[in-house]
């Protein structure tokens, strides 16, 4: 049975493609996502691990499921982040908002032709 939470690429490309950002853009941006979402923790996952923990007879074996939970989630955190950030910069860069100052000089210049 398919993951009820499965990452549609194509909806999410063409939502981005609709709001304006280049498709090309938005189908790297959605890939992007998609294989982020690849090393997360999903319900099963935590059903898993969950039954694991009750079936522990030992602090220890609790302990050790419990970093191993924790380690997912942290990384789970870090890689929504960077995808939120890569975002934002494209979005940032594409509507002009972010520009690179190495340009600055080489506009300055042309400016004034």
């Amino acid at each position: 049975m398919p993951d009820a939470a499965a990452f549609d690429m194509l909806t999410a490309a063409e939502a981005m493609a609709g709001a304006g950002i280049e498709e090309p853009h938005a189908k790297a941006i959605a890939s992007t996502m998609r294989d982020g979402r690849a090393g997360l923790a999903t319900r099963s996952d935590v059903r898993r691990l969950e039954d694991e923990i009750e079936g522990c007879a030992t602090k220890a074996e609790v302990a050790r499921i419990e970093t191993k939970l924790d380690a997912r989630v942290s990384a789970a955190r870090w890689v929504l982040g960077l995808l939120v950030a890569l975002q934002v910069m494209m979005a940032a860069r594409r509507f002009g908002v972010l520009r690179s100052r190495a340009l600055a000089p080489i506009a300055a210049g042309s400016a004034g032709r």
